[in-house]
């Protein structure tokens, strides 16, 4: 019996040598692997400081320059190092400013520079320019990387970092002239006008337009695509236009018709709106009827050299009387 008590106290003591042997074993595991990642990461935080310097806001088309600056506030090489910068979405522009040259470039956005070895204490700044594209109070975001590798280590590490500006102009006057009321069941003519007040020429450009419920298009002036799209190959410094558009128009009296347009340009197969406007136009009784004849038609067809003579007939059918009118007619 002494002999059996003696072999278990002596198992119990074995067992509790290998669960010490085992928790030991388990916290240099722990330890360890803290410490690894600890000092793996530390050649990524604080090591090599990245920043992009810019303005905080631009106008639309303006010449941005974008500072990235960089150093190495370690006390060892990093190798192998790659600066990777993208300027912000449909950017018209996308160049290296200075003397430095591409490395290659992913897409028309994305410049890389290939930078070497940097040094301990080493700081240097590289300069990028963009045209940018956006519409007004729109936030624009430009992106840099730099991939390298710490000496004696094979592993790659990358920083990044952030830059945004909002665009505060858009130098493009783009308005509708409409009447502020209308009749129902009346034709309406109406003009979309646009003017540039930009530096810089303006290609592929669209006004996509966007027409209230009940109103019916007739015609245009450009010709229209599917009768809401309207191509403007270019558009020059001080320049501007106009597009016409005829169509008719229902409506409840009352009742107000909202007529919409924006103006923009394609950039890689997308379209980039730049303004955006929006007019309302009042349903109304209508108070004052008007027509004319053509030698005693409505729809006469005249011949080459033919006298014409028109009649104008006008009533009013309202309610008040109408005083100091005017009657303007174009031949």
């Amino acid at each position: 019996a002494e002999d059996g008590i003696r072999d278990v106290e002596r198992s119990r003591g074995l067992g509790d040598v290998y669960k010490r042997q085992i928790l030991i074993i388990t916290l240099l595991l722990i330890f360890g692997t803290i410490g690894y990642w600890s000092f793996r990461n530390s050649y990524t935080k604080g090591v090599l400081k990245l920043e992009i310097l810019g303005p905080s806001e631009a106008t639309v088309l303006q010449d941005v320059k974008y500072t990235v600056k960089y150093k190495n506030n370690g006390n060892f090489n990093l190798r192998d190092a790659k600066l990777s910068f993208e300027c912000p979405k449909n950017s018209l522009e996308c160049s290296l400013s200075g003397n430095e040259k591409s490395s290659g470039e992913k897409d028309l956005l994305r410049k890389e520079v290939f930078l070497g070895t940097i040094y301990p204490g080493q700081e240097k700044t590289i300069t990028f320019k963009a045209r940018l594209l956006g519409k007004k109070g729109e936030i624009k975001t430009a992106h840099a990387w730099i991939f390298y590798r710490p000496k004696n280590i094979k592993a790659a590490y990358q920083v990044s970092t952030t830059y945004s500006l909002h665009i505060n102009n858009v130098p493009l006057n783009f308005e509708f002239d409409l009447p502020a009321s209308i009749g129902s069941g009346k034709t309406l003519d109406f003009s979309i006008n646009y003017f540039s007040n930009l530096n810089y020429p303006l290609n592929d450009i669209t006004v996509k337009t966007t027409y209230p419920e009940g109103f019916r298009f007739i015609s245009s002036q450009p010709k229209a695509m599917e009768k809401t799209d309207f191509n403007i190959q270019s558009l020059n410094p001080r320049e501007g236009g106009r597009i016409k558009i005829r169509g008719e128009i229902q409506g409840e009296i009352g009742e107000q018709k909202v007529f919409r347009a924006v103006f923009g340009v394609w950039k890689n197969e997308k379209f980039v709106p730049l303004k955006e406007i929006a007019r309302g136009i009042t349903i109304v009784e209508p108070s004052l009827y008007i027509s004319q004849l053509i030698n005693g038609s409505p729809n006469y067809a005249a011949s080459l050299g033919e006298l014409l003579h028109y009649e104008i007939y006008f009533r009013n059918i309202g309610e008040k009387p109408f005083e100091k009118l005017s009657l303007i007619t174009r031949l």
